[in-house]
């Protein structure tokens, strides 16, 4: 399971992402998707923080969600989303977080 506590990036991804740009953030989405409970929630967790910089509005953001996330695990996505797009950082370029 990804929630395992020997999981980890691969080897030197830092080293890697930075030997083509500086310009890269890296999220502990497995963190958050614990306090939610559901290791399938990464993806939307990825998609709440992505959303901090397009011009889509928040309106827009939930209602695709509602649209293609099945009612059963609906909750659970959109709170996934609320908690990437309010994830505090300080968006520093190449910072782990």
């Amino acid at each position: 399971s990804m929630f395992e506590k020997n999981y980890s990036y691969p080897h030197e991804i830092i080293k890697n992402i930075k030997s083509f740009t500086n310009n890269f953030f890296i999220i502990d989405t497995m963190k958050i998707a614990e306090q939610i409970g559901s290791a399938k929630t990464m993806n939307v967790i990825m998609i709440g923080f992505l959303s901090n910089f397009l011009p889509v509005s928040m309106d827009s953001w939930v209602r695709s969600i509602k649209e293609v996330v099945p009612k059963k695990i609906l909750e659970q996505n959109l709170k996934a989303f609320a908690l990437g797009k309010n994830f505090k950082n300080d968006f520093k370029e190449g910072k782990c977080l």
